[in-house]
């Protein structure tokens, strides 16, 4: 079936993006901003916080950065894993039409969580039969 998207490809591009997505999470040190993501939010619960304006507002970008980080990462995997999910219920049901809909969900995930450039500079785009990326849904 030359040309054509195969249940294998697919497998095999979910595969390799998930290898990457474990090594990317490492980079993007996730687990860390998560952790620092709490410690924020209960530093800026205390009472004292607002003393120092400057300081308090700096406080908050930063929080604000690392939410939309992990809100980011999030969203990328979401995208894989509801991909995969599509892919498995597909392949069960032996339904071939379905896998162009399935290349569509990875790579949506991707352009959507990614904005102006993914975390992952450029490696989170292995999937070789994949169409443009869709717009983003709000």
């Amino acid at each position: 079936m030359s040309g054509q998207i195969e249940f294998k490809d697919i497998a095999n591009s979910i595969q390799t993006l998930e290898e990457s997505f474990r090594g990317i999470e490492r980079l993007m040190n996730v687990n860390k901003k998560k952790e620092l993501v709490r410690q924020k939010e209960e530093a800026a619960s205390a009472s004292d916080f607002w003393t120092d304006t400057q300081a308090a507002q700096k406080h908050l970008q930063e929080l604000k950065s690392l939410k939309k980080d992990i809100q980011r990462w999030e969203q990328l995997k979401t995208g894989l894993e509801d991909a995969k999910a599509h892919y498995e219920l597909a392949r069960e049901a032996g339904q071939t039409q379905e896998l162009g809909e399935i290349v569509s969900l990875i790579s949506l995930a991707f352009s959507c969580a990614s904005g102006q450039g993914d975390p992952a500079g450029g490696r989170l785009n292995t999937v070789p039969f994949a169409p443009p990326p869709l717009p983003c849904q709000a």
